[in-house]
């Protein structure tokens, strides 16, 4: 992490091209604009700004997003000795990019200079086919996991988180999460307080951890048209720490237990015991990834009646303790040298 107090201005590349998704582009360059005003808040008056993004488009000039807004570019150069971070974002128009070989070769140029590399999206399947992701661990949007095992088996899947970071590659799964990484990447170049700093000028409830299911308890909560069942679900999600059991739910939205349980399960696809265990094991998975409190604290935040109940939901789902899955955590967020020679 670099010290506050020698703050060197870090230009941003980011790859854009006919179809990229502009919030991929928008979304974290307005988080690397609201660190620069922090600094200022704060009282840090930093020579330069903190962050300089540039957008990059392989000819340069005006190229049309997918949401058909376009945006002005710089063409693709020499200059990615200069560059920091070259973020790669996905979008309807990949396809076109993966086969423009110039713009792979850039790519391949380019990313050794960088410090680190970043995909949001479908940006991954970019930086495959460029022969940047062999052996690395990684995410895209869920919608596309299959895709991207089948076309690039050598590519190490994590299925279904937000973010994940191997060495100086980073990954996410776009959209909203290209903000909740890029917020990472400020709270590594410049600590935490800053990171939430910025989260709360642009009125994030909170920061999302790498891990954190793309399809969470918190939205599928909102999927229920029974507004009883909505109203239980976001419930569960709000109060699994006083560990509720189904006929607790049934008697408080005044519904038999049979009859709750039924159109629960009809409307959420799972049981409501099953969405409990669901929003307890992402609680814990929170807790143990953005914070140091013991495995008893963690257990009675996240709704298990103690540490050995929720070791035995981490075997269960996912085949790790809470302890060795809290190592994990903290091993990936070390960063790893780029290996040059795997180019």
């Amino acid at each position: 992490m670099s010290a506050v107090g020698a703050l060197a201005s870090r230009t941003v590349g980011f790859l854009a091209y006919d179809g990229v998704q502009l919030l991929s582009i928008a979304g974290p360059s307005e988080v690397f604009g609201a660190a620069n005003r922090a600094f200022a808040e704060r009282g840090i008056p930093p020579l330069r700004q903190p962050y300089a993004p540039r957008i990059f488009s392989p000819e340069g000039g005006g190229v049309v997003s997918a949401s058909g807004l376009t945006l002005q570019t710089d063409p693709l150069d020499n200059e990615g000795a200069a560059l920091d971070t070259l973020v790669v974002p996905g979008g309807r128009g990949i396809r076109a990019i993966m086969a423009h070989a110039p713009t792979l070769d850039w790519l391949r140029a380019t990313a050794p200079k960088v410090r680190r590399v970043v995909s949001f999206g479908g940006g991954a399947f970019i930086l495959a086919r460029a022969g940047l992701m062999s052996d690395r661990r990684c995410v895209t949007h869920w919608r596309f996991e299959a895709d991207l095992v089948r076309e690039y088996p050598d590519v190490k899947l994590v299925g279904g988180e937000l973010f994940v970071r191997d060495g100086p590659f980073f990954s996410a799964a776009g959209g909203s999460a290209s903000v909740d990484l890029t917020l990472r990447l400020v709270e590594e170049d410049h600590g935490k307080p800053i990171a939430i700093h910025v989260a709360h000028m642009m009125v994030l409830s909170r920061v999302r951890p790498g891990e954190q299911p793309q399809l969470g308890a918190e939205l599928r909560a909102q999927l229920a048209a029974t507004p009883r069942i909505a109203q239980a679900a976001e419930w569960i999600v709000d109060h699994v720490f006083e560990r509720p059991s189904v006929a607790d739910l049934a008697r408080r939205f005044a519904m038999s237990e049979r009859n709750f349980s039924r159109t629960f399960t009809r409307e959420m696809g799972v049981s409501p015991q099953r969405f409990i265990d669901q929003t307890r094991l992402e609680a814990a998975r929170r807790w143990l990834s953005s914070s140091t409190i013991s495995l008893d604290a963690v257990a009675r935040k996240a709704g298990f009646s103690g540490a050995e109940h929720m070791a035995q939901a981490f075997r269960r789902h996912l085949n790790v303790t809470p302890h060795a899955y809290r190592q994990a955590v903290q091993a990936n967020d070390a960063a790893a040298p780029f290996d040059h020679e795997s180019l």
